[in-house]
């Protein structure tokens, strides 16, 4: 498992080598027992064709500047399976009263940054995008 955008590791199985993480920060904080990170962006994983098994990427494709690309690495460096966890940006501003009441600044902000889901479900049978 090849965790892509694994910032100190809080959603890695087990089974992840490596990881791949774009900031120093968050490599920083990574735990003494988390799995090996290499520094690097999802769009340019400096890894061989067919690596791992599966390719995770949670919560993390809004911060890609160029997500076909990102998701085109991806797949070749699975040999099986990528699976991708991001997030409805529409739901997260119209649907939670909280951020409508108090945070719609927030949302606002985060509407410059985020990734529509659908770009990212249906890409193929190999990848399965999870919006929430």
């Amino acid at each position: 498992m090849i965790n892509v955008g694994a910032g100190t590791g809080s959603y890695e199985p087990p089974q992840t080598v490596p990881a791949i993480e774009p900031s120093q920060v968050m490599l920083a904080q990574r735990p003494p027992r988390a799995a090996p990170a290499v520094r690097a962006v999802a769009e340019h994983p400096p890894l061989r064709d067919n690596t791992a098994d599966a390719v995770m990427a949670v919560l993390t494709v809004h911060h890609w500047p160029d997500l076909t690309a990102g998701i085109a690495q991806l797949r070749r460096i699975a040999r099986r399976r990528v699976v991708i966890l991001t997030s409805d940006q529409h739901i997260f501003r119209e649907q939670f009263r909280l951020v409508r009441a108090y945070l719609p600044q927030a949302a606002t902000f985060d509407d410059t940054r985020t990734t529509v889901t659908p770009t990212c479900s249906g890409s193929t049978p190999s990848t399965s995008a999870i919006g929430y």
